[in-house]
């Protein structure tokens, strides 16, 4: 019979773990490349916002700076914004076209 392989456990001598800001614990978690994701993204598009780095935290920041979400609010918006000329007005029934004047000549007594 062959002899048993001893398993040899890789356990790090105690200086491996000095420096290290997750407790000696080198391996990265999905949480610090997530955090990494999102300071790196905030230094790209220059914001400088101070928020809570807990994983939670982190989460709802990257849903909520996700692209679904912004082109979701850019649809609303110009959903909304299409109601100011499409939709008819509640109280004064003049033309468009009388409004249209009324707007662009306020804008030139300024």
């Amino acid at each position: 019979m062959s002899e048993p392989v001893e398993k040899s456990e890789n356990i790090p001598d105690a200086s491996a773990g000095k420096g290290v800001p997750n407790g000696g614990n080198s391996a990265k978690t999905q949480e610090d490349f997530d955090l990494a994701t999102i300071y790196v993204s905030d230094a790209q598009y220059n914001r400088n916002i101070y928020f809570d780095t807990s994983p939670q935290a982190v989460r709802l920041y990257l849903l909520y700076n996700h692209w679904v979400f912004k082109v979701l609010l850019y649809f609303f918006i110009l959903v909304n914004l299409s109601l100011a000329v499409f939709e008819e007005p509640a109280l004064v029934s003049l033309p468009t076209w009388v409004r249209w004047l009324t707007l662009l000549d306020t804008r030139t007594k300024c």
